[in-house]
């Protein structure tokens, strides 16, 4: 690590990291936990470690450091907590792979951003990359309204810009210490969450393979018209329904009953929905 340069060590860093995020997105995704619980505990929690953590560290000196951020950490604090929020609901709301590729951004839109405030402006590699990285995110959208994830591709984009103006809040305050800051974010994060959760209760639920026809864009699905798996899975508890299918049984706009179920997750060969 001695002999390497910062710009070596930053995209180290950065490649562990997306070691951890990838994942992380598929824990999220096929947690059984309400979504607005897994929030509130994804806050929680790390803060709390954390926070008396840095207390061990720095004693009273972590409050100094904390108001000394000025407003580098307010603005820290905020993207911190959004990109926190936006990131699990993005994956609660769209493949895993969108969203992934939608935080693949933030490097772009660093870099953009570094050009505008920092003076940093990017190379023509850099600039190429941008442009390849921005083409992919309009097909992307394309594709989303007509599968109906767009709502979490959206949402997946602003994980992306608020890491980016984290990124660039980071590096016009070297001489500050922001870590205090993240650990006011997710406390923030939890929060917020209060105000959406329903149970705080972490419960296992049981897993349905439901088999299907066809299927939606509100995953509703159509059975065999006898309405049998409808009626068993109403006079049951709120397990997590999985239904197993074929791109080509995916039809968009398949007009179905209020009474229809409605699935957890559809899994085709391809696309996880």
């Amino acid at each position: 690590m001695k002999n390497l340069t910062d710009q070596q060590k930053g995209s180290l860093l950065a490649f562990v990291a997306v070691m951890f995020i990838t994942p992380d997105s598929l824990f999220i995704r096929l947690s059984n936990i309400d979504t607005w619980g897994l929030v509130f505990y994804r806050g929680i929690i790390p803060f709390f470690t954390v926070f008396f953590g840095m207390l061990l560290i720095y004693k009273l000196n972590f409050f100094k450091i904390l108001f000394n951020s000025g407003y580098h950490g307010l603005i820290y604090v905020g993207t911190f907590s959004v990109t926190n929020i936006t990131f699990v609901v993005s994956i609660q709301n769209t493949n895993v792979a969108n969203t992934l590729l939608m935080i693949a951004t933030a490097p772009m839109l660093s870099a953009i951003l570094g050009a505008i405030f920092l003076k940093e402006p990017p190379d023509k590699k850099t600039w190429i990359s941008i442009i390849i990285t921005f083409l992919a995110i309009i097909y992307i959208f394309f594709d989303s309204i007509k599968l109906g994830n767009f709502y979490g591709d959206i949402l997946g984009l602003i994980t992306a810009i608020g890491l980016a103006v984290g990124a660039v809040t980071i590096r016009s305050a070297k001489s500050k210490n922001l870590v205090p800051a993240a650990v006011v974010g997710k406390l923030f994060v939890a929060v917020f969450a209060l105000f959406f959760i329903e149970s705080f209760v972490l419960e296992n639920k049981d897993l349905v393979i439901v088999p299907l026809r066809a299927f939606n864009k509100d995953l509703k699905r159509l059975g065999f018209g006898g309405g049998y798996y409808d009626k068993t899975f109403l006079a049951n508890s709120n397990p997590k329904y999985l239904g197993l299918a074929y791109d080509f049984q995916f039809l968009s706009d398949l007009k179905l009953e209020d009474f229809d179920l409605k699935l957890t997750n559809v899994i085709t060969e391809t696309k996880l929905f």
